[in-house]
């Protein structure tokens, strides 16, 4: 987990978020407070998305053969799901 500093009410994302994420200079992010967290959400612009997009359409089939059946698959996603609480 990354932690921030809060310095006259701003923070600060550290560089490898924002780079994560695209986020540059002068971008919009999103804020809600849900059961006392603070979520940050960025507000894409087109051209964000479009890139995204692309590299997400670039990974189609990476991912072929991990997994020796669909039922895998399903247990692998139910035993995600169930550590998130």
């Amino acid at each position: 987990m990354t932690s921030v500093s809060v310095h006259s009410d701003q923070i600060t994302l550290p560089n490898e978020v924002s780079e994560l994420l695209a986020i540059k200079d002068g971008d919009e992010l999103d804020l809600s407070v849900h059961q006392g967290t603070i979520i940050l959400k960025p507000k894409f612009r087109r051209d964000a998305i479009k890139q995204k997009t692309s590299s997400l359409v670039a990974m189609i089939g990476k991912g072929q053969g991990a997994f020796k059946s669909p039922e895998e698959v399903d247990r692998f996603i139910r035993n995600e799901r169930n550590q998130w609480d």
